[in-house]
């Protein structure tokens, strides 16, 4: 057999693979999850969005006609996405959910938002204005723009946002401040976190309720959680979800001073969160095998990754206990 290349070899106890919420973290308080495996349509127009959160919260049609969005399909990063046109596109407002409101706290939204859409006025990707809290490009000199996000809604509410994983700003602002601005044609994921819980009785994306306020790009996932997450664990994994899936270059993979910049593929997370014991792979990573004694303590957590440099040797599983890989793992 060739002589293969070191690699960190992970066997790890009694954990169970908790894959119910986007990056593997908990779907406990998981209020919304829109993929592109749930976009409806008809004639190449979106009619409709499921929700694939054990909430419910199916995204009806809420316009007809020239008023639907296009179903984009296979054009966000080899993902279908709802292309809205900047005029008079949306989706929503058409199911009341009163009796079942949309608790939001945290949302992670992947969006683009077009060169062509006009930038006069708010790009809103999801929410809700009259209920208190949506999410919208904010492209207006004077108002933190162009490329910071408006979240705040009639209630006063305020947020903090990310781009791609970067950290979230210091304080709740209704125009929050983040380090990094969107840019136009590109995919992007959004993180905002609220100051406080807002109950939406109606949910709209491409359109902020107010005049000429339309989208004029396209929105391909939608995730809210009705609590806070952990920025350095829970955060991390699910803007690492999304980055690796929609091909984004995350701007901090690894909340860690001594993560190792040459080791940015596969990341690979196992660990405890909120009770839970998991293994989650945030990429392609699937190498690892779990053993039957041990277990995390709360809150302990193990990162992996690997350098994405592929190498001649083989990749073996020997006597089907543990497996060599032809990457160098950190």
């Amino acid at each position: 057999m060739r002589q293969l290349l070191p690699t960190l070899l992970v066997l790890l106890s009694s954990l169970v693979i908790y894959g119910q919420g986007p990056g593997g973290i908990s779907d406990a308080g998981l209020d919304l999850w829109l993929t592109p495996d749930g976009i409806q349509s008809a004639g190449g127009f979106v009619t409709g969005w499921t929700d694939e959160s054990a909430a419910g919260h199916d995204v009806g049609a809420g316009s007809s006609g020239s008023s639907r969005p296009v179903l984009n399909v296979g054009g966000f990063a080899g993902y279908n996405s709802v292309l809205f046109d900047g005029v008079d596109d949306f989706l929503g407002n058409d199911i009341d959910y009163s009796s079942n409101p949309i608790e939001t706290r945290t949302v992670f939204i992947a969006f683009r938002i077009g060169s062509g859409s006009g930038l006069g006025t708010l790009e809103c990707f999801w929410g809700y204005e009259a209920g208190g809290a949506f999410i919208a490009g904010e492209p207006r000199t004077g108002q933190g723009g162009p490329g910071h996000y408006s979240v705040n809604g009639t209630s006063g509410q305020k947020g903090k946002a990310s781009l791609n994983g970067e950290a979230y700003g210091n304080t709740f602002q209704a125009n929050p401040n983040q380090v990094t601005d969107w840019a136009l044609d590109e995919v992007q994921i959004v993180a905002v976190e609220y100051e406080f819980q807002q109950d939406l009785n109606r949910q709209m994306l491409g359109f902020l309720n107010r005049a000429d306020q339309f989208l004029g790009g396209e929105v391909a996932e939608v995730i809210v959680y009705n609590r806070l997450l952990s920025e350095d664990v829970e955060k991390l994994r699910v803007t690492n979800y999304l980055t690796s899936k929609y091909g984004v270059s995350a701007i901090s993979n690894i909340n860690n001073s001594n993560y190792a910049a040459a080791y940015p593929a596969n990341q690979v997370v196992l660990g405890e969160a909120n009770g839970q014991q998991f293994a989650s792979n945030i990429g392609d990573a699937n190498a690892f095998y779990l053993s039957s004694d041990g277990a995390f303590g709360a809150g302990e957590q193990v990162f992996v990754s690997n350098n994405g440099i592929a190498h001649d040797e083989t990749n073996d599983n020997i006597d089907g206990d543990y497996s060599r890989w032809s990457k160098i793992y950190s």
